[in-house]
């Protein structure tokens, strides 16, 4: 498509997530989507830009064009309402589950999976809500009291998940270990573990 070779494309609002196929234009047949099981709803302002985007993309074309269908079921007036009514807030869905954590960990390392986690878009809208509610207030200037029941209620979830996760990674470790054990099971003594980095060299060696 990029090459130019398939010269018209149909496909449903997932084409417009994350996938670089930029367009001259875009024509959105439908002004409503599935929401759930249960319904459809209107395209909102972040949406229809969203798809519309694919047109025009910086680096390709200078200019983009893109053509609403009229739908039997919206108004013209709704449409317009949703386009010059501004973007909505962007919220991260970014979850990571116990799962993931323990994947980067073996993976990347502690270390560098905590930056990655930290430096997810998810983290940074954290921590603007956190300093948000820790910042003094313009018109209240006491001090956020950290013996709150609801303080004591988040502490008690952070350590929470603190120790599940510690346990889950220790588990895994000694998973790991049990497999090791059992893959070479009858000979006298385990094969010596060497560690190398990216380049080859020998950075640790275990005791065998």
């Amino acid at each position: 498509f990029r090459k130019g070779l398939i010269k018209l494309v149909f496909a449903t609002h997932t084409l417009a997530l994350g996938i670089n196929m930029p367009a001259k234009t875009v024509v959105i047949s439908d002004l409503e989507k599935r929401r759930g099981p249960y319904g459809r709803g209107v395209l909102t302002h972040n949406e229809i830009f969203q798809l519309a985007g694919r047109a025009g993309r910086r680096g390709f074309d200078s200019t983009g064009n893109c053509i609403l269908m009229n739908s039997p079921n919206v108004s013209l007036s709704r449409v317009l309402r949703n386009l010059t009514g501004g973007p909505q807030p962007i919220d991260s869905s970014f979850h990571p589950g116990y799962g993931m954590v323990l994947n980067l960990i073996n993976s990347l390392g502690i270390e560098s999976a905590r930056n990655m986690l930290r430096s997810s878009f998810k983290n940074f809208q954290c921590q603007l809500k956190a300093d948000s509610v820790m910042a003094p207030s313009e018109t209240q200037n006491d001090e956020v009291d950290l013996t709150s029941p609801e303080m004591n209620k988040l502490q008690q979830k952070r350590e929470v998940q603190r120790y599940t996760l510690q346990m889950l990674l220790e588990q895994t470790l000694a998973a790991r270990g049990a497999f090791v054990e059992s893959f070479y099971e009858g000979q006298d003594q385990l094969p010596c573990l060497v560690a190398i980095d990216q380049g080859g060299k020998n950075i640790g060696q275990g005791d065998g």
